[in-house]
């Protein structure tokens, strides 16, 4: 996976690790193994090839190798590398897919600081009803 220039990962999921729960990460995460949670994250966020996410991803920067099954907010830009598969929205400012990716979902460019606090205000009080649903 590409290196986007941002800070080194402090956290990291292994491959054969399963996480349930939702996730706040003070700086970068990776992850190789499945995450049923959305994670939000001061840093950037790099989906393994092998990872499964079903959950939503608001950060910095994404780069996405494997499935993510939820809408990525990201302020500065995402990646989607060719074994990419997402079913959900993206909302960014810079926006790269590879060839053969799957892409389910609406994209929007965020052209302001202010369009990412607002659509991160929007998910978290979507997340905030389906929480409350569910209970």
């Amino acid at each position: 996976m590409k290196n986007t220039g941002f800070a080194s990962v402090n956290t990291i999921i292994g491959e054969g690790t399963s996480v349930t729960g939702d996730l706040k990460i003070a700086g970068s995460i990776r992850i190789e193994g499945d995450l049923y949670g959305s994670i939000e994250a001061e840093g950037w966020v790099q989906v393994g090839q092998f990872a499964r996410i079903k959950g939503d991803i608001v950060a910095e920067a994404a780069s996405v190798g494997g499935i993510v099954e939820g809408n990525i907010i990201a302020k500065e830009r995402t990646d989607l590398f060719e074994t990419a598969v997402v079913f959900g929205n993206i909302e960014t400012k810079h926006l790269s897919v590879d060839n053969d990716v799957l892409l389910n979902g609406q994209c929007n460019r965020l052209k302001s600081d202010d369009d990412f606090l607002n659509a991160k205000t929007q998910n978290a009080q979507k997340q905030a009803i389906k929480k409350s649903m569910y209970r």
